[in-house]
């Protein structure tokens, strides 16, 4: 299947159960979920060319794991010379409205 038809959908249920696998191995001080305002990913998507968004899985300088999003053209071609997203604002402290993951 194509990157560019790839369904990307799961259920609710799936959802859930994939947070609950993270939950176990990860420690339970640590991040539980993030937010990032609508403008970033739309502030990508608006690149001339860009066809997605591909993410990184990343760590920073504390060791704290974090995501990078990037714009990607029809080659799949991560487009650099455009924005590059990772700050988000974690939970926790910021939990309000949180309830995919039981937060």
């Amino acid at each position: 299947m194509s990157p560019r038809t790839h369904d990307h959908g799961i259920s609710l249920d799936q959802a859930k159960q994939l947070i609950q696998n993270h939950r176990r191995s990860a420690p339970a001080s640590g991040e539980q979920c993030g937010y990032f305002g609508r403008a970033a990913f739309d502030e990508i998507l608006a690149q001339k060319g860009c066809a997605g968004i591909r993410f990184y899985h990343a760590r920073d300088a504390s060791g704290t794991p974090t995501l990078i999003f990037v714009g990607v053209n029809d080659a799949q071609v991560d487009m650099l010379d455009g924005p590059i997203i990772e700050n988000h604002v974690p939970c926790p402290p910021n939990c309000g409205g949180t309830t995919l993951g039981g937060g």
